[in-house]
């Protein structure tokens, strides 16, 4: 029998149903779930349609690509391998690859590749939604040094091709496939359920399990999309999950539960280059200068340090982020690419679940910060301490725009 909803629960569900019906008209679905400090599913709930010609509805056990939420997992693989001894975060790229050798990447070691602090994008990322992405053996052939294949920016810059780059360095240094090591290594022996390594890591028969995804405008979708079954892209971008399996992973990671707490601390934790820690972006809802999302409506209100990830890819948006004020983990995953909103929604739903405190008694009362992994003096990572105001219920989603279908499918 089913559990019976709590009244917390039910005013949430009813709130986040009220932003919906305001300007949500562009919204073909979404999921959310969120847990408690302690790792509890408090709330886990889907809205909307899996598919707009048919009419099904979202349920909330749906798997759904993750896109760029996909670094977090390949950073926590590399971060793994560090701990085990066997990579050195400060060693060159070219070290490990040194068929890439080139002066722009020379000097780039693996802890600049996990933060972005690299010119080498978008490097042989494909600029059209069209171009073929490639397998991992024809990234290793790739000439670094043909402008056809490979591009290069003035400056530092957020950079899939590195992540792709890190996946080899991972493949060559357990001799297996990224994608089976992340399954195996990081997800399987961590008891992490329902999040996919690649698509081809997704059993044949949950396949059918993938909602439809939207993008913004017509005429730039393609069914080859990140949901292809690419080798190359899955380290940046690739990964799938549903929403309770991608929450259920943010969390352990960030209370010690797959990597070393110092590990996370030090190397996750820590901004590195502007918002970036390796694999993870942490953003102050109090300053400005450091959210990469500034939103007006939830500045000043003491939200504190958000950690985690979102991701942006051809008809598919998310977000997750553990609060280091509150120890929640929330989700959000959509099936329209907009990653900035998703963060509002992520940023809203904080507000509502921990400025309000919602929910005392279902949802979990506060311990006074989060789990044993991040117990860090509040001034050392900027966290506020600023009095939380009134909440204004406010709609923190983008406006309508039009959508255009995007099928998943198996790459031949």
């Amino acid at each position: 029998m089913a559990k019976k909803a709590t009244e917390e629960e039910e005013n949430l569900d009813r709130w986040v149903k009220d932003l919906l019906r305001e300007n949500g008209t562009d919204i073909p679905g979404l999921a959310i779930c969120i847990r408690d400090a302690q790792g509890t599913v408090i709330f886990n709930k889907a809205y909307g349609v899996s598919d707009r010609d048919t009419g099904a509805p979202l349920q909330n056990d749906l798997i759904f690509p993750v896109a760029s939420q996909s670094k977090t997992f390949t950073a926590a693989a590399v971060l793994l391998l560090a701990e085990r001894g066997l990579v050195d975060l400060d060693s060159k790229l070219t070290d490990h690859l040194p068929q890439f050798k080139d002066p722009r990447l020379d000097d780039v070691t693996l802890r600049d590749a996990l933060s972005h602090n690299t010119v080498f994008h978008p490097g042989f990322w494909p600029q059209k939604i069209d171009a073929e992405w490639p397998t991992s053996e024809k990234l290793r052939k790739m000439d670094i040094k043909d402008p056809r294949q490979a591009t290069f920016a003035n400056g530092p810059g957020y950079s899939n091709s590195m992540y792709s780059l890190l996946g080899l360095v991972v493949e060559d240094v357990t001799g297996m496939p990224f994608t089976k090591f992340a399954q195996t290594e990081l997800l399987d022996k961590n008891g992490i359920k329902g999040v996919y390594a690649g698509l081809h890591e997704v059993p044949p028969e949950l396949r059918g399990k993938i909602p439809t995804g939207y993008n913004d405008s017509p005429g730039t979708q393609h069914p080859k999309s990140i949901t292809s079954d690419s080798e190359a892209g899955t380290p940046a971008c690739g990964f799938f999950a549903t929403p309770e399996g991608v929450s259920q992973f943010f969390h352990k990671l960030f209370n010690g539960g797959i990597l070393k707490p110092e590990t996370v601390a030090r190397e996750m934790a820590t901004r590195v280059n502007g918002a970036h820690g390796l694999g993870t972006s942490l953003i102050n809802t109090d300053d400005a200068t450091i959210n990469k999302f500034p939103n007006p409506m939830f500045m000043g209100k003491g939200l504190g340090d958000m950690i985690g990830h979102a991701g942006d890819e051809n008809g598919y948006s998310s977000d997750t982020r553990f609060n280091l004020k509150s120890g929640f983990t929330v989700t959000v995953l959509r099936t329209r690419g907009d990653e900035d909103a998703d963060y509002a929604w992520n940023q809203a739903l904080n507000d509502r679940i921990g400025v309000k405190k919602i929910s005392a008694a279902a949802f979990g009362a506060f311990t006074g910060g989060p789990m044993n992994v991040l117990k860090i003096a509040p001034d050392e990572y900027g966290r506020s301490s600023a009095t939380p105001l009134p909440v204004e219920e406010k709609n923190p989603s983008t406006k309508s725009a039009p959508t255009a279908e995007i099928k998943p499918t198996l790459r031949a």
